[in-house]
């Protein structure tokens, strides 16, 4: 059940929480289904399928995280300017209403070092931290680059790519659609304003049509599209949301999909607020994945922080034991207490001979009496041998630590 409150424009403001504040209280059901339907119905009589259940008939998939420097003018300016927000951050107050503006600052500029509008006094309302203008709009950055490098790669080889942008204050989808267009590349922005219902017929019309290059957002084709022609995806950006990221990469990855490989490159800007979010959806990547099932140490989970022991055993187990059952029989018994020989003959005089096993006699007599007696000449003979016999022999430190 949703309740949405709404307060009158004239009366907001200063104690709006009061009783005789007149608020408009409109209440609506939202769409779900009880977790009682699950427990109760749905468990003992129902199996859940992912499609990593079938990766025995998927082509291979790997992830793959770039990290790429800032050019040197780019760099100095996101270092000035992430010294001034944080110096800005001491001030609660201001901190606070400028933590939105900061992040958005720092997140795009090393995409588009340029045109990026002033951080405002949250008061005064006046300029309080201007970005600078380090570059142009026609100078390319080293994530245009690489993107072009992937697309030249993978076009020669005939395959087609899938660009994701997901920034909507910075002109990557027009600046990216312009690079290519000049290098001739047959390339389209797939937007917003094409309705749901019509992209894939759209796309597919695109492809005949020879298109190798589309570029998107993460979010127009997150669920119900299939972009099997696309076997490269790139993030040029992306969109901080587990869920968009899991479900826009996967785009191509279909049981129906007859290429061999699937690859997704991650861009981002090293030493930059990008590399520390693109860190936390790693872990919150391994993370889910640990909770479904899917445990994995390769692309963008293999830079998450999720090091309990718990995981690291379940990826073991995951993965197969690489240890035989040779060298853990060894490792213990180094690290057994050994008695010497002398002690052993000792103990093998100690038994009496008729107890010793013979021919005619077959098996020793093992019942409580003989045990007992032989357990009394044991103790009697190592009382004896203890004053004269030198110490047992034991692995050194040094040795249990080279085993």
């Amino acid at each position: 059940i949703e309740q949405s409150f709404q307060v009158d424009a004239d009366e907001a403001g200063y104690n709006d929480m009061r009783r005789t504040v007149h608020r408009n209280v409109r209440t609506r059901q939202l769409p779900g289904v009880s977790p009682l339907i699950y427990t109760r119905f749905l468990m003992e009589c129902t199996v859940f399928l992912s499609l990593f259940d079938l990766k025995e008939g998927l082509p291979e998939y790997e992830e793959i995280p770039v990290g790429l420097p800032m050019q040197p003018p780019v760099a100095k300016e996101y270092s000035r300017l992430q010294r001034e927000f944080t110096s800005c951050l001491k001030d609660r107050d201001i901190g606070r209403r400028l933590l939105s503006s900061m992040l958005s600052t720092l997140t795009v500029y090393p995409d588009q070092p340029y045109h990026q509008p002033p951080a405002l006094h949250p008061r005064t309302h006046q300029p309080l931290i201007v970005p600078a203008d380090t570059c142009d709009p026609d100078t390319l950055q080293a994530k245009e680059e690489k993107t072009l490098e992937i697309i030249r790669d993978k076009v020669q080889k005939g395959e087609r790519v899938l660009v994701y942008t997901a920034w909507t204050r910075s002109d990557s989808q027009q600046k990216l659609l312009r690079l290519l267009d000049d290098q001739a590349y047959q390339s389209a922005i797939l937007s917003a304003s094409v309705s749901p219902k019509n992209r894939e017929e759209w796309v597919e019309k695109k492809v005949k049509n020879g298109l190798q290059v589309l570029i998107t957002n993460p979010r127009i084709v997150e669920t119900g599209l299939d972009l099997n022609d696309f076997t490269t995806i790139i993030f040029f950006s992306f969109d901080y949301n587990l869920f968009t990221l899991r479900q826009a990469s996967r785009r191509s990855l279909r049981i129906n999909q007859t290429a061999p490989r699937i690859e997704v490159y991650l861009l981002y800007y090293q030493d930059t607020i990008q590399e520390n979010a693109i860190s936390l959806m790693a872990t919150k990547l391994a993370v889910a994945g640990i909770i479904e099932g899917n445990i994995s140490d390769e692309g963008l989970a293999a830079m998450g922080n999720c090091q309990d022991l718990s995981s690291q055993l379940a990826h073991e187990l995951a993965m197969g034991i690489r240890h035989n059952g040779d060298t853990i029989t060894s490792s213990f018994h180094r690290m057994a207490i050994l008695h010497p020989q002398t002690e052993k003959k000792a103990v093998e005089a100690a038994v009496k001979p008729e107890t010793a096993p013979t021919k005619a006699q077959g098996r020793p007599d093992t019942s409580p009496a003989v045990i007992l007696q032989f357990a009394e000449g044991y103790r009697r003979t190592s009382r004896k041998k203890a004053a004269s016999a030198p110490p047992p022999e034991q692995l050194s430190l040094e040795e249990l630590l080279s085993a």
